[in-house]
């Protein structure tokens, strides 16, 4: 799972959004899409930051045509590819501006299963070094939460995953080999983990 987070809060920004907005051939393209995707409903997924179809025929779109909806805009108006949610967000729910600024710090956020998280900064041409130092305290507290889960591991997902659980002991690997799988210290967890799984098998 991909997410991006902003850093850079600016209250200001809404005085360079709006000539955007009120640009005739902007509006033009943003009314387009609009009326392209009309029969469909979007809402938002909180959980990963984007928007689904809860409404409307999905059959009805080709592979990746939304992305590719919002590729051209972007390119069109001379945007960078941190402006994708707040463009998203403007199309489907008329809202462009949550005061955090899209042409400052953004991370890239990379989150799979059994894997430590990955984070990357998001260059764009208008990102200052004085922009970087500012959420330097921000960036530093994401970067030991990586840390963080990649020493401990993830324990609950571990858990959850009966499945490959019951596959790796049946293959007869031990607990300390399952838990260096998992990068899980603490042998215990591991332990815990499968006296519960072999709860639930006898129920």
């Amino acid at each position: 799972m991909r997410q991006r987070k902003y850093l850079t809060y600016n209250k200001e920004k809404i005085d360079q959004i709006l000539p955007l907005i009120f640009n005739n051939d902007f509006d033009k393209e943003i009314q387009r899409i609009r009326k392209k995707y009309s029969k469909l409903k979007f809402i938002r997924n909180k959980k990963f930051e984007g928007f689904k179809i809860v409404r409307g025929n999905k059959k009805d779109l080709k592979k990746n045509e939304f992305e590719d909806d919002i590729k051209y805009i972007l390119v069109r108006f001379n945007l960078h590819a941190a402006w994708d949610k707040h463009l998203r967000s403007y199309i489907l729910f008329n809202e462009i501006y949550d005061g955090y600024d899209p042409d400052g710090v953004v991370l890239e956020i990379e989150t799979n299963i059994n894997e430590p998280k990955k984070i990357s900064l998001l260059l764009h041409e208008r990102i200052t070094l004085k922009d970087v130092r500012r959420a330097w305290s921000h960036i530093q507290k994401e970067l030991i939460g990586a840390k963080d889960k990649k020493r401990k591991g993830r324990p609950s997902e571990f858990y959850r995953n009966h499945d490959m659980l019951r596959d790796f002991l049946e293959r007869g690997l031990s607990e300390s080999d399952i838990a260096r799988k998992f990068n899980i210290d603490d042998v215990k967890i591991v332990e815990n983990s499968i006296r519960k799984l072999r709860k639930i098998l006898k129920k």
